[in-house]
């Protein structure tokens, strides 16, 4: 519970930065941050039927109990930016866990997000991992990974470096376009 404390304080903290960012910012950036929102906002509507019901049969992608998860869905980011994904804040090395079924597209280091993981599911979208403090060895690309299979560690790798411990989870459509994963990730954490 201690961590949870921290980490709650934290994220005030953050929250309170989002809102200094968008005072700061020039009124011209901000507004291409709405455009931008308004664009990313995919309706979960687009989404076939077969292609949700198969989600809705994912597991939450973080081990344990002790976590937290953020609502910071298109938070604005330096160099006009979006945050495109949810943050799941957990102790450093819990484990994570493939959402859904699919095959490993990429995994590696990139600048942003650090030691990451990227897998195709059966419907055809993508699942991002990133900041993770480190990859299972056995998870390279063309890999078959099942449900629930352990592929990296919570940790704070490319620019996480100076936040909490946490996964970025991403949701991403065929042709790579952002879906807004909040409430799929409340409704695997309560399934």
């Amino acid at each position: 519970m201690e961590y949870l404390k921290k980490i709650t304080i934290a994220l005030g903290v953050v929250l309170l930065s989002i809102v200094l960012l968008k005072i700061v910012v020039s009124y011209k950036n901000y507004e291409q941050y709405l455009e931008l929102k308004q664009i990313m906002d995919t309706p979960w509507e687009k989404l076939n039927k077969a292609t949700l019901q198969k989600l809705a049969d994912g597991v939450f992608p973080v081990a344990g109990k002790e976590y937290l998860i953020s609502a910071n869905w298109q938070a604005p980011r330096e160099g006009g930016r979006i945050h495109l994904g949810i943050d799941i804040f957990a102790p450093e090395g819990t484990e994570v866990r493939a959402t859904l079924s699919g095959t490993v597209e990429k995994t590696g280091w990139l600048p942003l997000g650090g030691n990451r993981v990227l897998i195709k599911d059966q419907s055809g979208l993508y699942h991002y991992y990133a900041h993770l403090k480190g990859i299972r060895p056995e998870i390279k690309p063309g890999r078959k990974i099942k449900k629930g299979e352990v592929i990296g560690y919570v940790g704070h790798t490319g620019n996480a470096d100076f936040t909490p411990d946490h996964l970025h989870y991403g949701l991403y459509a065929p042709g790579m376009q952002a879906i807004n994963p909040y409430n799929l990730l409340k409704y695997w954490e309560n399934n």
